[in-house]
């Protein structure tokens, strides 16, 4: 029982990892967008 929740947090912590990389990921996409847009402007 012990096993499977110490597996479960280990998903658990990668999964909050790849979410991280996806949120700054994002954060710089809006961000780069933005630039091109006020420079467009």
């Amino acid at each position: 029982m012990l096993l499977q929740a110490e597996l479960y947090n280990g998903q658990e912590k990668q999964e909050s990892t790849i979410e991280k990389m996806k949120k700054e990921i994002f954060e710089k996409v809006v961000t780069t967008v933005s630039a091109c847009f006020n420079s467009a402007l």
